[in-house]
């Protein structure tokens, strides 16, 4: 009974890893933003929305028709343009300003 509970306990900390990322608040971001930040920032045109901590954030359907900054953070971006599906890879302190149409998947490594 034992190594079961230690089995579920230790494949829900993998789990939970694997998604770590977490949205930052508007204050946060916008400040952030002001200091040429940390956060990895995607913009829609009037404010951008910010996220922190490496993982993978899935199903987003977020507008990012700004582009993005990514912040202090290197990883990869999904996003559906004109009925197709790219990936992009970006670096630490890169800046794109460029339609991303929606936004599907953003992974922080």
């Amino acid at each position: 009974m034992v190594k079961i509970a230690f089995f579920v306990a230790a494949a829900a900390l993998c789990f939970e890893t694997t998604s770590a990322i977490k949205e930052i608040g508007f204050g946060a971001c916008f400040g952030d933003r002001i200091a040429n930040g940390k956060y990895f920032a995607i913009f829609d045109g009037s404010s951008p929305t910010c996220f922190a901590d490496a993982g993978t954030k899935k199903n987003m359907n977020l507008n990012g028709s700004g582009g993005f900054s990514s912040g202090n953070n290197a990883g990869y971006i999904t996003y559906t343009w004109n009925k197709h599906t790219y990936t992009y890879h970006y670096k630490k302190k890169e800046i794109l300003n460029l339609d991303l149409g929606k936004v599907k998947e953003l992974h922080i490594n």
